[in-house]
């Protein structure tokens, strides 16, 4: 969404190929953009970090706003979605997160919204920070147990929607 002209045309070449099309998506654009790409995607991949707005802000650097009207925009169009959640220990794990969410979930919940994948924090890209001399500000944090993540989507069945480990 970064690049949504290009993104645009794309989309355009892979349905008139027949494609199957999909967008990855953290939901941070303007929705005109979002619109004038709905008749040219299949499937949305669309992570919710937080909901909480001051701790979107302060973990992301910007409001949940946007990204949540334009998940609602989405959904409203009828294309499939997948909610991709990142599940970060210390961050957006507590229980009060996860029932916030979980509530906020069965509220959109609708025949669209396919899936909701838990993606559990790893270091994988942790060496790229040094590499380009950029401060890894998640030292510290530890990646969830295979447990605690099996809890989670025990949890997250709850919603009645298909709840996946991994992306």
């Amino acid at each position: 969404m970064l690049q949504p002209e290009f993104l645009l045309e794309a989309l355009k070449k892979c349905k008139r190929a027949s494609y199957h099309t999909a967008v990855d998506t953290s939901g941070y654009s303007k929705a005109d953009n979002y619109k004038v790409i709905i008749p040219y995607t299949d499937l949305f991949l669309f992570d919710i970090k937080h909901l909480d707005d001051k701790k979107h802000l302060q973990y992301t650097g910007v409001s949940n706003e946007l990204i949540l009207n334009n998940l609602q925009i989405i959904l409203d169009s009828r294309k499939d979605v997948m909610i991709r959640f990142p599940v970060i220990p210390g961050i957006n794990d507590d229980q009060e997160h996860l029932e916030i969410l979980r509530s906020y979930l069965m509220k959109i919940k609708c025949d669209n919204l396919k899936k909701i994948s838990l993606l559990p924090y790893h270091r994988i890209g942790s060496s790229k920070y040094k590499k380009f001399k950029v401060p890894y500000r998640m030292n510290g944090v530890e990646p969830p147990s295979p447990e605690r993540i099996k809890e989670l989507k025990t949890f997250f069945e709850e919603t009645g929607i298909k709840v996946k480990i991994g992306g």
